[in-house]
């Protein structure tokens, strides 16, 4: 019986390999070439003497955590988890732990702190996801921090690597789908929207890119097609308020032809207030939602959506992060991904 701590070694003598192999097999790096059965004899000698890695150890001798904390804002939801999976993949390939977190989940524009935590917790890299606007003056502590970031998603961070999605072709083609359908009342559905002064955010999303680019999109092609401009701003968070902005706004106003949904989420809640309602889609009105969340086609009518590209914008970010890890003095690393738009039965007669 073993009576000391067993090491890596008395892992690697049990299953017949090197230390190496032991260390990448039992760190799941898969990114590594073990064969299957190796990796399973590896653990099973681990697990026959009661070996455990000593993470703290390892750290001092690598002066790596072997961990990413991936951060989204205010909260997580279908559409993140899906970015989350996506993201885990990357990390769990390379022996890499992943922690989730979120910044401004209490007060969206206090976000100093949630940022000042991530910076100096317990990985070797922040992963930002939709870093929006309000973010933007914790930024200097980001890029003066004591470990890489990178952001991806909608928007991106000057000075820091950036994996952006272009959501402003595919709100283009989905705005311009309803309105070469025959929409000529269409209402976007948003969140974060500034309910005290809406004409000025339509205004300024006329002419500024400073704004979310589903609205930008929004704004200036129904402009194009000299249509007026209606939005009306939901709550991810509070799913019956939700419901109650929507009843209202159409027992005041009727109808629209058409709406366009900041998210899926959004989308879907709007699909079943219409269909209570008694309006069809898309012969009364028709829908439209952004991110591509995979219960939108599990629904009748399915949802059409801007569909954004999870898949290779998490590998883009990963590749970022393990050059920047790598390469601590490289110069910014950038790259822009096209969403695209997936036209559905709930926008279009023709599928």
């Amino acid at each position: 019986m073993m009576h000391r701590r067993p090491t890596q070694a008395d892992v690697a003598r049990l299953a017949g390999v090197s230390k190496s192999t032991v260390g990448f097999a039992l760190s799941d790096r898969y990114d590594i070439a073990i064969p299957e059965t190796t990796r399973q004899r590896v653990k099973r000698a681990a697990l026959e003497i009661n070996y455990r890695p000593n993470l703290a150890a390892r750290a001092l001798t690598s002066g790596r955590m072997n961990a990413v904390t991936i951060a989204f804002p205010g909260s997580i939801h279908s559409y993140h988890a899906r970015v989350l999976e996506a993201f885990e993949y990357h990390s769990n390939m390379h022996g890499y732990h992943l922690i989730a977190s979120t910044i401004g989940s209490l007060d969206s524009h206090k976000s100093g702190l949630d940022f000042s935590t991530l910076l100096h917790g317990p990985s070797d890299a922040v992963v930002l996801v939709d870093a929006f606007g309000h973010y933007m003056p914790d930024v200097n502590e980001i890029l003066s921090g004591p470990k890489p970031v990178v952001s991806m998603g909608i928007t991106s961070i000057d000075g820091i690597d950036s994996v952006l999605i272009d959501l402003k072709a595919g709100g283009d083609a989905a705005c311009r789908h309803l309105i070469d359908g025959g929409a000529r009342n269409i209402m976007y559905f948003g969140v974060n929207l500034p309910q005290a002064d809406i004409p000025a955010y339509i205004a300024k999303c006329l002419v500024s890119d400073d704004a979310d680019p589903r609205c930008i999109a929004f704004c200036r092609t129904a402009d194009a097609a000299g249509l007026p401009i209606h939005m009306v701003g939901g709550d991810l968070n509070d799913r019956r308020a939700t419901i109650e902005t929507l009843e209202a706004y159409i027992a005041a106003n009727g109808c629209p032809d058409a709406i366009f949904c900041h998210n899926d989420t959004l989308a879907i809640r709007v699909h079943g207030v219409l269909r209570r309602l008694g309006f069809q889609m898309p012969r009364d009105v028709r829908l439209v939602g952004c991110d591509g969340i995979e219960v939108c086609e599990d629904i009748e009518p399915p949802v059409s959506t801007i569909k954004q590209p999870v898949e290779e914008m998490c590998k883009a970010a990963w590749d970022f992060l393990q050059t920047r890890l790598a390469e601590p003095e490289r110069p910014r690393q950038f790259v822009r991904i096209e969403a695209q738009f997936l036209p559905r039965a709930s926008s279009t007669s023709t599928l």
